[in-house]
């Protein structure tokens, strides 16, 4: 989090605290929540915990280190310590909002230099401090949670003044970067000179080369430019026992690959510091192509069609239909809604409750033309309806601001979370049933599933699922785990990855052993033990 603006981020939630999603569509979006849940009005909006009621304990880094990492970019500010004290997941927010955090960082390094890291490593050791590396912040997974022995100081180390573009090989098309850039400034230094990296996840706004690289993130384009783990061409990584810096080479056959090991090692083997990645010039032109299924099977049948015909769309999403609905009440003015839409789909004989998809091309003019036809044809094959041209505008203007949305649900005591799998095609629609129907039969929580399908291949596709529910006041972290376990049962039991995108960190680590062979993470483990032997980084972290 980058000390220059960390004091307009909202410690309590998401972004920044001059910014708020859009009114009306906040209001039309907790009216349909109300009337969802039977409620007679909205719910009184509740008061997060004010600044000065959090009780951040006194430091327990030696005298000796302040001293020495003073002048180095050490700062021991109460305001640092809260925000870098958990991530964004639902259980970090609700644990800030309610002053429950279990546990601040004892201090917060701004690393100016990488140079600093072997000198830091070093007096960690001598004083049993442990490390926490730290970019946007943004992680949803508890993945920079102050997890270390309670005896022992806390340091998060704060990346984000790494931020550099090195250099860029306009013949290799690759770019060499300082990993604590943020996604619009890497952006922006790549679009001055005609290129992309085409990264662009939710939370681009407030993330980092390093942190998309440290979680194998996933961007909103990836369909087209692959995920972080196939950008990236070499990195830098900073470990206890010394640097590790990967080859610079297009492909290599020298053994298994120690790069594809590092990427997705969320902190716990060194710090990552730098990274080369593969780049694209700037498209042309985007066009967007969007249409309506009466059914989310049919709709996954043409995007898998369209994946193996050897297409290459960039974004491709198909919302389920209650995802849908909760996007047309976001997009569309109740009278709208409720006068013009229900006979359009009658007209176009979708039924009451189509699936809505989008799928983008991106390029040169003549590969988008070309692309954007083939996959119009598949469409139509699969008898989706088109449907006009301003809902891409809207999801576009939508996709990075929508975070901001579940800040306004919180105030009012809804629980709303997310999770995301990947699985064979064989396998897409049996997660996505077993999952709306063990929700079904556990009626406690009477909750809103909504689901769409993202990051298509031709092999498989991601389920990213929405979860809205009424909070259990002074039990909510409790109903979180509750919902977290069963819908993390069913993605292990069902073929499902126990993430595509967000990572492992310390909410995802207790499934990583159903996931993985017992032997496998013993060999990450030993890998811990070989770059890590004192245990300094991020510990309670993946295994």
């Amino acid at each position: 989090m980058d000390k220059d603006t960390n004091k307009q981020i909202r410690y309590w939630g998401w972004g920044q605290t001059n910014h708020e999603y859009d009114r009306d569509k906040t209001y039309r979006f907790l009216k349909t929540l109300t009337e969802h849940f039977g409620l007679s009005a909205l719910p009184e909006k509740l008061q997060h915990a004010k600044l000065e009621a959090f009780k951040v304990p006194k430091s327990l880094l030696p005298q000796n280190f302040i001293t020495k990492w003073k002048s180095k970019g050490l700062s021991l500010d109460s305001y640092e310590r809260l925000l870098h004290a958990a991530g964004k997941s639902y259980r970090d927010v609700v644990r800030v909002r309610n002053n429950q955090i279990p546990r601040f960082p004892d201090g917060v390094l701004f690393l100016e230099q990488s140079d600093h890291i072997k000198d830091l490593y070093t007096d960690a050791i001598q004083h049993g401090i442990t490390i926490i590396p730290f970019g946007g912040g943004s992680g949803v997974v508890g993945g920079t949670e102050c997890i270390g022995p309670n005896e022992k100081p806390v340091l998060v180390v704060d990346l984000t003044l790494l931020r550099r573009l090195l250099s860029i090989d306009s013949k290799a098309m690759t770019a060499q970067f300082e990993a604590g850039i943020y996604g619009p400034k890497l952006e922006q230094a790549l679009n001055a000179k005609g290129y992309t990296l085409g990264h662009f996840p939710q939370s681009f706004e407030f993330s980092t080369l390093g942190g998309w690289i440290a979680t194998r993130s996933a961007g909103q384009n990836s369909t087209l430019y692959g995920k972080i783990e196939d950008m990236v061409q070499s990195l830098t990584i900073h470990t206890p026992q010394g640097i590790l810096e990967t080859n610079h080479v297009p492909a290599s056959a020298t053994g298994p690959s120690l790069k594809q090991l590092l990427i997705g090692s969320e902190g716990i083997y060194g710090m990552i510091t730098e990274a080369t990645v593969k780049i694209s010039p700037l498209p042309q032109t985007q066009n967007f192509v969007t249409m309506f299924f009466k059914s989310y099977e049919q709709g996954i049948d043409c995007i898998r069609e369209i994946m193996q015909a050897g297409l290459k769309p960039s974004i491709v999403r198909l919302s389920d239909p209650d995802e849908t609905n909760l996007y047309l009440q976001l997009m569309l003015t109740s009278a709208l809604k409720k006068t013009i839409v229900p006979y359009w789909f009658k007209w176009k004989k979708l039924g009451k409750n189509p699936c809505f998809a989008l799928i983008a091309t991106e390029g040169n003019r003549p590969f988008t033309n070309f692309q954007r036809e083939k996959i119009r044809a598949l469409v139509r094959q699969n008898r989706g309806v088109f449907v006009e041209k301003s809902f891409d505008q809207k999801w576009k203007k939508d996709r990075f601001e929508l975070p901001y949305l579940r800040d306004d649900l919180l105030d009012h005591g809804f629980f709303i979370d997310t999770l995301e799998t990947a699985a064979p095609w064989s396998c897409l629609m049996n997660i996505y049933e077993s999952m709306k129907f063990a929700f079904l039969k556990h009626k406690k929580d009477n909750l809103l599933i909504a689901c769409h399908l993202s990051h298509a291949y031709k092999d498989g596709a991601s389920l990213y699922f929405t979860f809205i529910g009424r909070q259990r006041k002074g039990h909510e972290i409790e109903q979180w785990e509750k919902i977290k376990n069963i819908a993390s049962d069913i993605i292990i039991e069902h073929g499902g990855t126990i993430s595509h995108h967000h990572g492992i960190g310390y909410d995802h680590k207790k499934w990583l052993s159903k996931e993985e062979s017992p032997l496998g993470i013993d060999i990450l483990k030993a890998v811990k033990k070989e770059l890590d032997p004192e245990n300094i980084l991020n510990p309670g972290k993946v295994f």
